[in-house]
């Protein structure tokens, strides 16, 4: 085991006299010193997802840093594993990465059966922390030699119908957007539904269609005391779902694309006490960085903000909204697409030489002066054996600050259109919290504190003259995985 050395010389805090700093104050240093260590993110380019036994799971992996995106130069070993569908581990293999990739090839010999698997990757450096940076995939393995029969059972549709106000929260008399996502019991969406939203009394107030992975929204303005419910058909089969999440009071958001800006619209239903003393306050974050503003309800029940895109992080924009006492009350995911680069591939064109097959392709904005690194697979053009999820911009720049699989993310980044860009922001609705959990995020911070207040070799002076409080450290020692 290596140890990392974590040097402090000091902490300042500025405060108002017999007032310490609020729950608010300390959101900020608390990310910032819970995203301090660099993360990694990893992707895995599989030759397919469907093989047969005996075959060989080839494989090319990315190791990134995620906040930058550029590749990892520290990280030398990546651990493989294939798991069964019970989680245990069939197959290890530990590969080397150099200037951030590496490559392997995983033989399916005789301790594979038919059935399901889960290929997964990760650095030993990831292990340090609860965010979903590592990879995995889903495989199937078949064993030409042992064939079972299936037998076709009809079964009960079960479905999996969601219906979810943006930000969490929709007030009555304040217009709501709502996400709809609606799957099958296996995960996958039910393409291309149509449906309505009704009042108590049977009047449509609202109707819904969804894309190709049965995720869409419709616009909603809740009346007091009125329930409403969502109707469609699968299958000839009637299906009613109440549309939930309606509040007399508390805080929503909206989010509308203004081209070049981005403009949240904040709604708040508080009582009169609470609105006009009650401070709040709207962290942005991408996993990496941060930035805050107040808010206030004092004189109004509206708050609007505009960001200029620019002024965003590039990719995955987390808004969260802070009351007085730290809790968090509604997170809003945005993808800002501006400062993503993405390269386009033409389409591979093919001759035939003997008995080879040649083959070739360009890609638009690489620069063939520097380092570059591709990787392809190269199957029959109707092939059923590749089902993978994901490219290396959606697991890089979507996977890691969502909680829940995603189907074909990879859609959402590949041939990019202003459709696509709608769909994605869609997909973000029906999220809801993202993977950071904020509890962990305040905990660190109280952590280092306890962990401080163990020291034994630490010198605490307080500066009389002033308002500051300087904690001196010689050293602090904490123990990490690398």
């Amino acid at each position: 085991m290596k140890y990392l050395l974590l040097s402090f010389f000091f902490f300042t805090f500025s405060y108002l006299k017999a007032q310490p700093p609020s729950e608010l104050d300390n959101l900020l240093p608390a990310f910032e010193m819970y995203s301090e260590l660099p993360r990694e993110v990893v992707f895995v380019h599989l030759n397919k997802s469907v093989y047969i036994k005996g075959e060989g799971i080839g494989f090319k992996a990315y190791v990134l840093e995620k906040g930058s995106k550029k590749r990892s130069l520290e990280t030398k070993n990546l651990y493989c594993v294939i798991q069964d569908s019970l989680g245990r581990d069939v197959k290890k293999q530990l590969i080397r990465i150099e200037n951030g990739v590496g490559s392997g090839l995983i033989r399916l010999d005789s301790t594979f059966t038919t059935g399901s698997y889960r290929f997964k990757a990760y650095t030993n450096w990831m292990r340090n922390f609860s965010e979903p940076n590592y990879f995995e995939q889903n495989l199937t393995i078949i064993d030409p030699d042992k064939t079972e029969e299936i037998v076709a059972e009809e079964k009960e549709l079960q479905i999996d119908a969601q219906f979810l106000p943006e930000s969490g929260h929709a007030l009555v008399g304040v217009n709501a957007i709502y996400g709809v996502v609606i799957k099958d019991e296996k995960g996958f969406g039910f393409p291309f539904l149509e449906g309505k939203v009704e009042d108590t009394a049977g009047k449509v107030v609202a109707i819904f269609k969804l894309n190709s992975f049965g995720i869409g929204r419709f616009a909603l303005i809740p009346k007091q005391g009125t329930n409403y419910f969502a109707t469609f058909r699968i299958n000839n089969q009637d299906f009613k779902i109440p549309v939930d999440y309606i509040e007399k009071q508390g805080v929503s958001c909206t989010v509308q694309d203004l081209r070049d800006k981005l403009g949240l619209i904040i709604n708040a239903r508080l009582n009169e006490e609470r609105q006009k003393n009650q401070r709040f306050l709207l962290s942005i974050h991408n996993g990496d960085s941060i930035k805050a503003v107040d808010i206030s309800f004092a004189e109004q029940q509206q708050v609007i903000k505009v960001f200029p895109k620019k002024d965003l992080y590039p990719g995955i924009n987390v808004f969260t909204l802070f009351n007085q006492a730290g809790t968090p009350v509604f997170e809003r995911l945005y993808f800002n697409h501006e400062g993503i680069v993405t390269h386009e591939i033409t389409r591979p064109e093919h001759s035939f030489d003997n008995d080879s097959i040649q083959v070739s392709f360009s890609v638009k904005g690489i620069d063939p002066k520097y380092w570059n690194s591709l990787s392809v697979s190269v199957l029959p053009e109707k092939t059923e054996a590749y089902k993978g999820h994901h490219n290396l911009p959606s697991y890089t720049l979507l996977t890691p600050y969502l909680r829940g699989p995603v189907e074909n993310a990879a859609y959402y980044f590949t041939d990019q259109t202003p459709r696509k860009a709608y769909e994605l922001d869609n997909l973000l609705l029906t999220q809801g919290w993202s993977s950071y959990q904020w509890n962990t995020i305040k905990i660190s911070l109280r952590s280092i504190f306890s962990i401080l207040k163990r020291v034994s070799h630490i010198k605490l002076r307080l500066m009389k003259k002033g308002q500051t409080i300087i904690l001196s450290l010689r050293l602090l020692t904490m123990n990490l995985n690398l």
